[in-house]
C-alpha cells in the first residue's frame, strides 16, 4: 500500500489478486467527493471509494470511480472479499485489499481525532 494525502484527499492504492490496482479513498465530514468534487460528506461516518487505476485517461488521476461504500459496511464482513462492480471482470477485491482499506480508514481516523 502507498499513502497519499493531497488537498483534502486521503487515499492510499491496493492490488487485487488478478494485479489490478485500486485508490482507496476515504472521505470523512466535510470533505469534498462526486464527480468534480461537487458535493459534501455530511456524515460522520467516513465513506470509502474505489478507483480503477487501470484508467487515468479520461477520468480522475486516481482512476476510473468503481464504488463507494460506508466504512461500517466493510467492517461489517471482515472475511469476505467485495465484488465492486457484477458487470466488470477484475472490479473485485479480497478479504486482504478489504481488511487493508478500513486499516487504512481507522489509521486516518487517529490522525483526526
Amino acid at each position: 500500500m502507498r499513502d497519499h494525502d493531497t488537498a483534502n484527499t486521503k487515499h492510499t492504492e491496493i492490488v487485487n489478486n488478478s494485479g489490478r490496482t485500486f485508490t482507496v479513498r476515504v472521505i470523512h465530514k466535510g470533505d469534498r467527493y462526486g464527480l468534480n468534487d461537487c458535493l459534501t460528506h455530511d456524515k460522520a461516518e467516513p465513506t470509502i471509494e474505489f478507483f480503477d487505476k487501470t484508467y487515468t485517461e479520461g477520468f480522475t488521476p486516481l482512476g476510473q470511480f468503481v464504488s463507494r461504500y460506508y466504512l461500517s459496511t466493510l467492517e461489517n464482513r471482515p472475511n469476505d472479499g467485495i465484488n465492486l462492480d457484477g458487470g466488470n471482470d477484475g472490479w473485485e477485491v479480497s478479504a486482504q485489499n478489504r481488511a487493508d482499506a478500513v486499516a487504512f480508514a481507522h489509521s486516518l481516523n487517529q490522525k483526526e481525532a
